[in-house]
């Protein structure tokens, strides 16, 4: 099969989403901080409603839920927006995936990838993420393929990669 597009910011922020959900674990510790951060936020403005007296440490707290809430929500389109920065990344590529894994061309790069490269993969509605390290992703939209190529890819992931 061979597919054609052009990467997108939006492509990595949704890789990066997929990436940060790439296993049942993380999905959970994902949940339950978003969980703890609500009720300190919370907290934090009912005590600071209740005792016009702020003390140093609800402001230490809340700047700590501020950052995480930056990590969580901004950072990713910031890191689609700086990968989208390099000179391979926004040009159009063709990938041709086979049994034997991907072969990647762009005006800038040619790169064959067998499938025990990939440590792992994940795939939410917008992109399949394909991790060629624990700390490192590649995304490949749907959008540009069909429901057919998608099926198909998503069992060569299956057989090949270790979800």
């Amino acid at each position: 099969m061979q597919i054609s597009y052009q990467l997108t910011a939006e492509d990595y922020r949704h890789a990066f989403y997929a990436f940060r959900n790439r296993n049942s674990s993380l999905r959970l510790r994902n949940r339950i901080m978003l969980v703890v951060a609500g009720l300190c936020l919370g907290l934090l403005i009912a005590g600071t409603i209740i005792n016009a007296d702020t003390p140093a440490g609800t402001v230490v707290v809340l700047l700590i839920l501020l950052y995480w809430g930056y990590c969580r929500w901004y950072a990713p389109r910031m890191i689609g927006r700086k990968m989208m920065a390099g000179p391979g990344a926004s040009g159009a590529r063709t990938v041709e995936i086979s049994e034997n894994g991907m072969h990647d061309r762009t005006e800038v790069s040619d790169s064959k990838m067998t499938w025990n490269l990939f440590v792992g993969w994940n795939e939410n509605n917008e992109v399949f993420a394909l991790f060629p390290s624990a700390i490192s992703f590649l995304p490949v939209p749907k959008r540009a393929m069909t429901t057919e190529q998608q099926d198909e890819f998503r069992t060569l992931l299956q057989k090949y990669v270790r979800p």
